[in-house]
């Protein structure tokens, strides 16, 4: 009887051009405008009531990004501002506290001032208006965080690893730092921060701080810890988010970039029947033509062999396909290829079929698809390897 004890296969996918596509090896980059830049920020504004009016020098300008940067003591239900704003992030921590970043897309234009309303019992508030262009986009916020403390000199606030920014975005923070007796105290941002404003002059016992950072790198994980020259006594709230900037649509070419360390099965314990393992590989399309003509990926792969022995031609199978989205996602694609799907094999190797598609319209930008990829082995034990040929073509 033959001994089936263990069986490893790798793939090593390849790109490789076709007629009417342009391919490029590894991770295929968002491409973004430029970047936001700051315009104008509004000097910090205090309210002893539960409202507050913050205010800008100059009328903004139509299409710019507003952000709101409030701190409150007294309630901690949401802060909410007028029609157009939206609340990125809102903290909480006890003795009735709130710490909010609130922004409004694309405003409208001609802007000066804006009320914010916190909860009933509010006896405190602070906060300003920034103003920022080249972020033309209806959703630019991305990542949020927050953090609270009790006690001590400094806060930490991060997006808690996440690693999804893209790049060129911002990063805003917003801090208070309390106390059980009025007080005054210098703060300190933290490393390549930028203070908005802050209180720290005047005594209070509720204090108000914030910042940014620009030209954040894709990937990134933004934190700051932000510090102040007297330890708190009653606590501290910060909070954290990201704007992105709009994503470029056109101007470019249609790309595909292979997954990190190619596509991977594990490995199979053999015990003289079939067994299966599964990868899931994410390939990134993305589609710069702005020609709304629609994409697909088409695969096909060489036969898995250790050099001695070889696994049949049909022992893959794309099972399912799942599209997911980032900064640089124009319009999500819409696929109408079913599944299961045999990758085809061969010495060739064989003619490619799709495994994905983006209907026309769709499918602008960058749009991550991940896909669920099963083998189907009994044979000799070995590491079998197999060149996989990865292409994308303009049209469903």
């Amino acid at each position: 009887m033959r001994r089936r004890r263990f069986v490893r296969v790798a793939v090593s996918a390849a790109l490789v051009a076709g007629a009417t596509t342009l391919l490029v090896g590894g991770e295929t980059p968002a491409a973004f405008a430029a970047g936001p830049a700051l315009v104008q920020t509004g000097s910090v504004v205090t309210s002893a009531t539960t409202s507050v009016t913050l205010t800008l020098s100059s009328g903004s300008t139509s299409g710019n990004l507003l952000i709101a940067t409030n701190v409150g003591w007294g309630s901690s239900n949401n802060v909410s501002g007028p029609a157009g704003w939206t609340s990125g992030v809102q903290t909480s921590g006890g003795l009735s506290r709130r710490t909010a970043i609130l922004y409004y897309a694309s405003n409208s234009g001609g802007i000066t001032s804006a009320a914010f309303t916190f909860g009933s019992g509010t006896t405190f508030i602070a906060g300003q208006i920034s103003e920022w262009s080249g972020m033309g986009t209806s959703t630019p916020i991305d990542v949020t965080n927050r953090a609270n403390n009790g006690s001590g000199t400094s806060l930490n606030v991060s997006s808690g690893g996440n690693t999804t920014i893209e790049a060129n975005e911002i990063a805003v923070t917003a801090f208070q730092e309390d106390f059980s007796s009025a007080t005054t105290a210098t703060f300190t941002p933290g490393a390549s921060y930028t203070n908005f404003g802050n209180t720290g002059a005047t005594s209070g016992t509720t204090l108000y701080t914030a910042e940014y950072e620009t030209g954040l790198a894709s990937g990134a994980s933004p934190s700051e810890t932000e510090t102040s020259t007297v330890s708190a006594t009653v606590g501290w709230l910060g909070a954290i988010a990201t704007f992105a900037p709009p994503a470029t649509c056109t101007g470019g070419s249609l790309t595909i970039g292979q997954p990190n360390g190619g596509v991977q099965f594990n490995g199979l314990n053999l015990n003289g029947k079939d067994r299966i393992d599964n990868a899931q590989p994410s390939w990134t399309p993305s589609d710069l033509t702005g020609s709304n003509a629609g994409w697909n990926i088409q695969l096909t792969s060489t036969l898995f062999t250790t050099g001695s022995h070889t696994l049949g031609a049909n022992v893959t199978t794309v099972t399912s396909a799942s599209r997911s989205t980032t900064a640089g996602t124009c319009t999500l694609p819409t696929n109408s290829v079913g599944y299961p799907i045999t990758v085809p094999a061969g010495a060739g190797p064989p003619t490619a079929v799709k495994i994905y598609n983006a209907a026309a319209n769709t499918g602008e930008g960058v749009s991550p698809i991940n896909f669920n990829i099963s083998l189907l082995a009994d044979d000799y034990s070995g590491t079998y390897n197999s060149t996989w040929t990865v292409t994308i073509a303009s049209g469903p």
